[in-house]
């Protein structure tokens, strides 16, 4: 978003000549102030530009709703947004590298969370269902289990480390979007020993 502020008179006269261009996944209709409607392009197209033209004058209470619609508009392209899982940190599976490159937050009979690496192989930490809120934490001993491959039956490790869960501002699907932090010492029929953080897991 772009606001250029292009004169100022002291009967608080605002000009702006700005633009809105939003990047999103989603199709959404929001009711602005002052009557304004903004409804988002079909389903296949991209990008929403608005533009006032050079030429726009606003008084105070004007340009006071207009950033008002603007933020609206951006915090709705924002949540329409899937996340990217982005990891640091460094996990080891009876003593190979674990590089997860994408995570899924389970739903449904448990809470918690899956890793899965380039391999295939999978990392389950489960928690007890639990309904996550945006920037709400939930903290907890995971139940581990790891599949090393597809196909392949799972391995249980029961009850080992620490994992917390952080809600994020996208959801759908009946879950909601985490970030978190793990850390993991786990010995038993395989040993997982690391730390973890991560976003972007939906």
């Amino acid at each position: 978003m772009v606001a250029r502020q292009l004169a100022h008179s002291p009967e608080q006269e605002l000009r702006l000549d700005w633009q809105l261009d939003l990047s999103f996944t989603a199709i959404h209709t929001i009711k602005l102030g002052g009557g304004m409607r903004s409804t988002w392009p079909r389903r296949g197209m991209r990008r929403l530009v608005l533009d006032s033209g050079p030429d726009r004058v606003l008084d105070s209470g004007a340009a006071a709703m207009l950033l008002s619609n603007l933020a609206v508009l951006a915090l709705a392209a924002t949540a329409g947004c899937a996340p990217t899982f982005d990891a640091q940190g460094s996990l080891s599976i009876n003593g190979e590298p674990f590089e997860p490159v994408s995570c899924r937050v389970l739903a449904g009979t448990k809470g918690g969370i899956e890793l899965t690496d380039k391999r295939g192989a999978r990392l389950s930490l489960a928690l007890p269902p639990a309904h996550l809120n945006a920037w709400r934490e939930i903290s907890g001993v995971p139940q581990v289990s790891y599949v090393p491959g597809a196909g392949e039956r799972p391995i249980d490790l029961g009850p080992c480390g620490s994992v917390t869960l952080r809600g994020e501002g996208y959801h759908g699907q009946g879950k909601r979007a985490a970030s978190g932090h793990l850390e993991l010492a786990c010995s038993g029929a395989v040993s997982i020993k690391g730390e973890l953080r991560w976003t972007g897991c939906f």
